[in-house]
């Protein structure tokens, strides 16, 4: 018979980013055309981090392995 537990760890590094763009476009006979432009750009850096724990139980014999117990959680 064979115990076996242990902690997993993980983490993820990420970005997450945006754009947005808007256009003002007016006219009149005495001004003419006007365009105005406006962009926006921005990112923002992601950090995800998970831990979880597992065991496992086993009874090995010459015929066959029997998982006895087999758990996995957060």
């Amino acid at each position: 018979m064979s115990a076996e537990a242990g902690i997993e760890i993980g983490g993820k590094l990420g970005v997450e980013a945006e754009a947005s763009a808007a256009i003002d476009v007016t006219w009149s006979p005495q001004a003419g055309l006007d365009l105005n432009a406006i962009a926006h750009i921005g990112a923002q850096p992601q950090f995800t981090f998970d831990i979880s724990a597992y065991v496992a139980v086993t009874l090995d014999t010459w015929v066959h392995t029997f998982h006895l117990y087999d758990n996995t959680g957060p």
